[in-house]
């Protein structure tokens, strides 16, 4: 991957800990049949190359019930710098890449309420913005289908639903999840028995969806952020649906796709993915777009810069994704 060379065993290395990334050396010597050292020479490899350890958590469950996933349009290209400044300091973004295609700015924001979204962020970046602002389209969340995207440790001071302690030990935890309870308790003056009470607590209660790992994007060739609409009737919807599900399963894009959610506001899907090669985009595009039978609107873009945040490429496979877009929509699955 855009230099990094990866052999069956060390997939299966991150296969497993992208699923539990605190899974201990010795159960993933057992599991992948080499020894202890061969394993810590691996990990050791793996996360010079930017491999980090983190946690996946649930936004609803922190009380952020919002997320939007923005597009915007501009008429010039701010300074990076100034743009970088102005969203560095932001709670609500996680997420902001520099982009060229049919939009050029991408943002992930989070909020609690939509007023709070319209008053607090948008407001304040568009009146920033606004010598360069030709067109701003905000989707929201309606589920999610695959993947997930690592949050800024200061959105948990905005949580209502943490103490302080647990805002620490989670902040702790998203910077490196494989952190020992004995060396959290250090950090946190606890014993190591209430860490290990914590974080079974939050796992519990679904704050943390999971310990996980991932390589940042930046080890890949090229990012796409793509939406589309599904061409056809309503009837149409699960049959075309699926065989786009069918079409990113398969052997030759089985890592590409490393983030999908369906959104609101007239796109029926909104991915994010991970090419070696433009023969694989244009691979995609030739199903998705060239025969004019699939996709009716099609937009897309390629990450240029990522500004905020980091778009995160894991090896869990697809095996789990049902469906990419929304069965509710044709009542279910």
């Amino acid at each position: 991957m855009g230099g990094l060379l990866l052999d069956y065993n060390k997939r299966h290395l991150l296969k497993i800990l992208c699923k539990n990334s605190r899974t201990p050396i010795i159960v993933l010597q057992k599991e992948i049949g080499v020894s202890y050292p061969t394993i810590k020479r691996w990990l050791t490899e793996l996360t010079r190359t930017g491999l980090k350890f983190t946690v996946s958590l649930d936004m609803t469950q922190l009380g952020f019930y919002h997320e939007y996933f923005i597009k915007v349009q501009l008429n010039d290209t701010p300074d990076p710098r100034s743009l970088k400044s102005l969203f560095a300091d932001d709670i609500y973004s996680q997420l902001v890449v520099l982009t060229e295609g049919d939009f050029d700015l991408f943002i992930w924001a989070v909020s609690t309420s939509p007023e709070e979204y319209e008053e607090k962020f948008e407001a304040k970046i568009r009146m920033e913005l606004d010598d360069y602002i030709e067109d701003w389209v905000a989707h929201g969340l309606l589920a999610k289908r695959h993947g997930f995207l690592p949050i800024h440790p200061n959105l948990l001071n905005k949580s209502s639903v943490l103490d302080e302690i647990d805002k620490m030990l989670l902040t702790l935890l998203i910077k490196n999840a494989r952190v020992s309870a004995t060396k959290l308790s250090k950090q946190l003056g606890l014993s190591k028995p209430a860490v290990i009470y914590r974080m079974q607590r939050l796992l519990k209660s679904g704050i943390i969806k999971r310990f996980t790992c991932y390589l940042p994007a930046s080890k890949i060739g090229s990012v796409i952020i793509r939406g589309w609409q599904v061409y056809g009737k309503k009837e149409d919807f699960e049959t075309v649906g699926r065989k786009i599900t069918k079409l990113y399963k398969g052997v030759r894009l089985a890592d590409t796709l490393a983030y999908a959610i369906v959104p609101d506001g007239g796109l029926d899907n909104l991915n994010i993915e991970t090419y070696l090669s433009t023969r694989d985009i244009k691979y995609i595009e030739r199903i998705l777009v060239g025969a004019g039978k699939v996709t009716r609107k099609h937009e897309k873009a390629r990450v240029k810069k990522i500004l905020k945040g980091e778009i995160p490429i894991q090896f869990t496979g697809l095996e789990d994704l049902e469906f990419l877009l929304s069965p509710a929509e044709i009542g279910g699955p």
